[in-house]
């Protein structure tokens, strides 16, 4: 009876020891845990992974459409200019002109034509046609204006930026086109494909020029201004006058009848 009796006390016992032990490691752990923190491989609660930084994030990129995108020029504007006047006495007209070229000469235009007719006696009148840079034009318009009565002043315009724009990104694709050719004719080893090459090297050299000439012409129009000038010689010339109310009341009343 006794021998039983110490088993079932010493069995009884380390149970309870056993359940201490796990019951003091489990609060050991604990304090650690909250002392030091846990690691985890999840997120705490509200919180994302970032996006990757992207190099471009900041930068805006504006592109245009067509065959021109991503290409920036300068407006490019052709102005065309018109000029007519009467004088009483044509003699000092030519003089007072050709002062005005000479000095749209020296600003960098030209005279493109001029042609006169009549002579002493009869009525004379002038042409001119005049290339006048921009930063000139208004002065030059100005001071032909002041040389007798305007019958006519008028002027336009036309904008031509995009096929500007056009023709550089043109000759740009062109000139990229004969690099390549040359780099193959460089590499060429066959008659047959250096005879190929040379005539599409020639062909594309050809659009070259004929696109840059294009270009040339559309720069020298919007460089300088086209003004026409034509100057007529009437003796005794009375301009008009502007209909005042009492002639405006006159006509109104004639019309009535």
């Amino acid at each position: 009876m006794f021998i039983p009796h110490r088993l079932g006390f010493s069995m009884r016992t380390l149970s309870s020891l056993t359940s201490l032990l796990v019951f003091c490691i489990g609060l050991v752990l604990f304090a650690v845990c909250s002392i030091g923190g846990c690691s985890s491989s999840e997120a705490p609660l509200g919180s994302f992974p970032k996006e990757p930084h992207s190099p471009t994030g900041n930068l805006t990129e504006v592109k245009t459409g067509g065959a021109t995108d991503g290409v920036t020029v300068a407006r490019k504007i052709i102005y065309t200019c018109q000029i007519q006047t009467v004088v009483e006495d044509f003699t000092p007209v030519a003089a007072s002109m050709k002062q005005l070229i000479s000095d749209v000469t020296h600003a960098g235009g030209y005279l493109a034509s001029m042609e006169l007719h009549g002579s002493t006696g009869q009525d004379r009148g002038g042409l001119w046609i005049v290339r006048v840079p921009l930063n000139e034009m208004d002065s030059f318009i100005e001071a032909v204006t002041k040389i007798g009565v305007v019958e006519l002043n008028s002027r336009s315009s036309q904008d031509v930026t995009d096929a500007f724009a056009d023709l550089e990104v043109r000759i740009r694709n062109k000139q990229a086109s004969e690099e390549r050719i040359l780099s193959y004719l460089e590499q060429s080893s066959k008659l047959t494909d250096t005879l190929q090459l040379e005539n599409e090297l020639t062909r594309v050299r050809g659009e070259i020029e004929q696109l840059q000439g294009q270009l040339n012409v559309m720069k020298n129009k919007t460089d300088l201004a086209t003004v026409t000038v034509r100057i007529r010689e009437e003796k005794n010339y009375v301009p008009p006058t502007k209909p005042t109310f009492n002639n405006r009341v006159v006509v109104a009343f004639g019309n009535s009848w």
